[in-house]
């Protein structure tokens, strides 16, 4: 296991256990595991837990993406193991994924918090284009924060929606993602909602697999409805908050050196709410109690540095909002993933015109982000391509 995976990780409570459980039943990367843990305990939480911060009160809700590149990482079996897990726990906590806009605010009147789980993200942002889904994405948008209440005229019917608590738990590739995102998505704030779990390996690979262990499985459910029941407001006691405040002024400084573009810096700023949400999950997969302690901390500051670690990366080259920045993500990753390429091969796996391949090409060498070699094989020379920068020019 990578050593900035192990480092977050926990020792034992909830989620070291059901990433051993959810491990024994496939291959997929052990971060997805761990992920799909926090997302289901923060689904079970609901409304009923909450912190109080920078001028309200933060329900624990997550929105959570699972990323992979093609082939088999095993993201909708990792959800679905999280998920039927969480059902056994709570048959009602499932939001149905197939909605219309309306359909999707009556039911969470009937039961404001819940988890949407998405197969495949890019086809949820690709319905959410739809006419008929119209204001659908600044609706999901505006009720990640957890308001007091919505209030909305409805076919002559006023809905209100009391304290929602949404939780999405979705997966994706950055090819799906980048066909279908919208400029709007990353600057209207959508996007930056998500909490990005990137997989680059997995430990080994796995056939079929036996059944679940039925006593770890029941004493997850028993966790999960135990924590269900729970509600309240977490305490960072004072030195917790101290060494909490100092993590958010130094992620600040952070963001504010590297002189982020506006648009991406949402993803950024939100990570500090969110390491608080992570700090009181850990805390009650740890021992069901409110109290932060030092060491949940901790454990929340390491998964954010990881997940801000992968995060830049992710923004670069998957989720250009232009053609042109497509363009330029598409073929430095064909050429990334190559380590070294010819002009030819490069021009067929871009599937450009040989004049629009010229000019990303021309803009990549100029940023610096490959390199050109000429190799003489005895007649004519061959243009040959190497990726060299880990981010793409502006356009």
């Amino acid at each position: 296991m990578p050593k900035d995976v192990r480092g977050i990780i926990p020792e034992n409570g909830f989620l070291a256990s059901y990433i051993s459980y959810a491990s024994e039943l496939t291959d997929a990367p052990v971060e997805y595991h761990l992920a799909c843990g926090l997302a289901i305990l923060s689904s079970a939480v609901g409304n009923k837990i909450t912190f109080y911060s920078w001028g309200q009160k933060i329900c624990l809700n997550l929105w959570t993406l699972l990323i992979a590149p093609s082939g088999f990482y095993r993201k909708s079996t990792s959800m679905n193991i999280g998920s039927r897990l969480l059902r056994q726990a709570i048959p009602e906590i499932m939001l149905p994924d197939d909605f219309s806009r309306e359909r999707f605010i009556a039911n969470l009147e009937k039961k404001p918090c819940g988890l949407l789980k998405v197969d495949e993200f890019g086809e949820l942002l690709e319905k959410l284009q739809k006419e008929y889904m119209l204001g659908t994405k600044g609706l999901l948008t505006h009720l990640y924060d957890a308001p007091d209440d919505y209030t909305r005229e409805l076919q002559n019917k006023q809905i209100r929606i009391e304290k929602p608590a949404l939780s999405i738990l979705a997966g994706s590739t950055i090819d799906w993602i980048r066909d279908r995102i919208t400029s709007g998505d990353v600057r209207g704030g959508f996007m930056a909602r998500f909490l990005f779990w990137p997989a680059f390996r997995k430990e080994g690979w796995k056939g079929t697999t036996p059944p679940p262990n039925r006593i770890l499985q029941d004493a997850l459910v028993s966790w999960l409805i135990q924590v269900a029941g729970m509600q309240g407001e977490a305490v960072f006691p004072p030195p917790v908050k101290a060494r909490y405040d100092q993590w958010i002024h130094e992620h600040e400084d952070e963001v504010n050196a590297d002189r982020l573009p506006g648009e991406l810096q949402g993803f950024y700023t939100r990570l500090a709410t969110s390491v608080g949400k992570l700090a009181i999950l850990y805390q009650l997969s740890h021992d069901k109690t409110l109290v932060v302690t030092e060491l949940s901390l901790e454990q929340a500051i390491r998964t954010g540095s990881y997940l801000k670690s992968h995060l830049l990366g992710l923004l670069t080259k998957g989720f250009g909002t232009t053609r042109e920045e497509k363009r330029l993500e598409a073929v430095a990753e064909i050429i990334e993933r190559a380590g070294k390429i010819t002009h030819s091969t490069l021009l067929q796996q871009s599937r450009l015109l040989a004049r629009d391949m010229l000019a990303v090409v021309d803009t990549l060498l100029q940023a610096g982000t490959i390199e050109m070699t000429l190799d003489k094989t005895g007649g004519r020379p061959i243009r040959t391509y190497r990726y060299i920068g880990s981010s793409l020019p502006p356009v």
